[in-house]
This record gives structure tokens, C-alpha cells and sequence, in this order.
């Protein structure tokens, strides 16, 4: 939406406009909820990588190893040094990094996707859940009162709106 609407305004919007509010905020919520999906699905191939990453400098050189080529084909491998580790840092650019200077990219990335899914989470997710309530609510008495039907406990506008001093 352009602008904001206050909370005492829905119960003064048209039936169409709040129907397409709740359509938006749905719309909206899906997105965040796949998005979350989506992050925490990138911080645990995150820790995985690290994982991986650790696996290979305990192993030490020139032990037998299986190596991904995709999530289900392995070729059988021998590891070499480990001071050294070429890593994906992402959009198909690779760095030669010491293991200590992985495991910092690593936790680095992975601290900033878990940081984005706690601010979802945390604030955006509920708050539009919360508009979704709201709206929703401010619909259905309008299109209860259409139809004739008034809830005795809904206390007219005020169960919608806050309350203001």
C-alpha cells in the first residue's frame, strides 16, 4: 500500500479494500515464512561446509576420502595439504583461505542470516501477522453487519481499534 492507514480507520474502509489488505498481508506472510525457510536452510549448509571444512584438517593428508561433485555423486579422493582450502564465497567466486580464515567467513555469514531470520522472526513476521488479525476482523464485522448479523460481544468499533485515551 502507498500509505499507511491508522488502525481506527478499517472499520471505515470499503468491504473490497480490506479484502485486499488481507489478500496483501497473506501474500506477505508467505513470503516471510518461505524466506525463513530459505535462510535457515543456508545456515545449516553453512555449518555443514564448516563441518566439512574441520572433518578435513583433523583427517590430515593423504588419507582416502569420498568427494562431492553434486548433493548425491562422490568420487573417491586423497586429501593433500591442509593449510590451505579453496571456498566457495558465493555467485561461482572461490578463495584459497587457511582453515582459520574459513571458519571466521563461515561464522561471519552464518551470524548475519541468523541475525536476518531473528529480526523476521522477531518483528516483521508477528507485526504483519498482527495487521492480518486486525483487518481480517475489521472485514468480517463489516460484512456481519451486511448481512444483519451484530455480535453482542464485539462491543462495536472499539474491538478493532485501540482504545485511546
Amino acid at each position: 500500500m502507498s500509505r499507511e492507514i491508522k488502525l481506527e480507520d478499517l472499520p471505515k474502509l470499503p468491504p473490497q479494500q480490506l479484502a485486499a489488505m488481507v489478500r496483501q498481508f497473506e501474500g506477505e506472510i508467505k513470503f516471510f515464512e518461505g524466506s525463513l525457510s530459505e535462510l535457515k536452510t543456508v545456515v545449516a549448509s553453512f555449518k555443514r561446509s564448516q563441518d566439512a571444512l574441520n572433518g578435513m584438517v583433523e583427517m590430515g593428508e593423504d588419507r582416502q576420502c569420498l568427494v562431492p561433485l553434486t548433493d548425491t555423486i562422490y568420487v573417491k579422493g586423497k586429501t593433500s595439504s591442509c593449510e590451505k582450502f579453496l571456498i566457495d564465497i558465493g555467485t561461482g567466486y572461490y578463495a584459497e583461505m587457511t582453515p582459520i580464515e574459513a571458519n571466521n567467513m563461515f561464522n561471519r555469514k552464518r551470524e548475519f542470516v541468523e541475525k536476518q531470520i531473528k529480526q523476521i522472526e522477531g518483528s516483521l513476521l508477528p507485526s504483519k501477522k498482527l495487521n492480518l488479525e486486525f483487518t481480517y476482523s475489521a472485514l468480517k464485522k463489516i460484512t456481519d453487519e451486511v448481512k444483519g448479523v451484530t455480535s453482542p460481544a464485539s462491543g462495536g468499533p472499539q474491538s478493532i481499534a485501540m482504545k485511546s485515551k
